[in-house]
């Protein structure tokens, strides 16, 4: 797995940006040829050539769709029923889009659980325990969880990708479509140092800080997992974001676990805590945004 442009050879590089500018080529088909990310085809081209339309891998195509991130499989924060909950919402609402920003796995960073040292039965859980929601796609950005243990083994990402309702976005950076408007999705991954072009997107939705904050059109996700920040000065609980697209705007709510971990808490606390029951209740809007489309409902 390419970590810096400088490991992909000259003669792929310069092969990527002839197909790129052949109208026989589509970046689905380079993506295939040359076994690249979307963005990794886009940080070869450049800001300067890359077209706009070509940004975003991926669609979304209804009026709804989940986000979360940090969901940190395999970790001693995991838990388990936050699945169900969130297999029961997505069934519910017929969400049909779901975005992982970074961190899918613990990976071979510390607070591992002991039984999933291993990365194919670590994988083998994440493949276990994500739903398998019918017309749901997940799409996943990876994250430096993830890149410590997909680094160490090709096949580790083949096992990953087998899924057929899995969409890989990469590492780092990614874009989407939703109607008319252009999202990034960002997970900093600092050994990740191939830079897809960057633009000012609609809106930013952020993984890696574990806590729920909103800067002007950014909103950084909370973790889907107990490991969570006590020190966050807004609500640290962990949950999911919804994005829903009425006619004029499109609002976000923060979807939240009442639960939180306190620092120092003991392996058998937490071990508790995974243990313990509990639903997802719905904490009220985060973030309101024009809507470009003017879709009616």
């Amino acid at each position: 797995m390419y970590t810096t442009l400088n490991k992909i050879d000259d003669e792929t590089k310069a092969n990527v940006i002839k197909d790129y500018f052949d109208p026989n080529y589509d970046i689905r088909t380079m993506k295939r040829k040359y076994g690249l990310f979307h963005n990794e085809i886009l940080a070869i081209v450049g800001d300067k050539d890359s077209r706009i339309e070509d940004y975003h891998d991926g669609i979304i195509g209804s009026d709804s769709f989940v986000a979360l991130a940090d969901t940190h499989i395999g970790s001693i924060y995991e838990k388990e029923i936050y699945y169900d909950c969130l297999a029961d919402y997505l069934t519910n609402y017929g969400i049909r889009d779901t975005i992982i920003i970074g961190d899918l796995l613990q990976g071979t960073i510390p607070s591992l659980q002991p039984k999933y040292k291993n990365p194919n039965i670590q994988i083998k859980h994440a493949l276990d325990i994500i739903p398998n929601v019918d017309k749901t796609t997940w799409h996943i950005l990876f994250g430096n969880h993830d890149l410590q243990l997909l680094n160490q083994n090709s096949k580790y990402y083949k096992v990953i990708k087998s899924r057929p309702d899995f969409h890989m976005l990469g590492f780092r950076r990614a874009y989407m479509l939703w109607g008319k408007l252009l999202f990034s999705v960002i997970h900093p991954t600092k050994k990740y140092k191939i830079y897809p072009p960057a633009i000012n997107a609609d809106f930013r939705l952020c993984g890696h800080r574990h806590y729920i904050e909103i800067k002007d059109n950014e909103v950084n996700l909370p973790p889907f997992c107990l490991d969570t920040r006590p020190w966050a000065k807004d609500s640290p609980y962990p949950g999911f974001i919804v994005g829903r697209r009425f006619k004029d705007e499109v609002v976000f709510y923060y979807l939240a676990f009442e639960e939180k971990l306190k620092k120092n808490y003991t392996a058998l606390e937490i071990k508790e805590m995974r243990e313990r029951a509990i639903k997802v209740t719905e904490m009220g809007h985060v973030l309101k945004l024009p809507n470009k489309t003017g879709v009616k409902k």
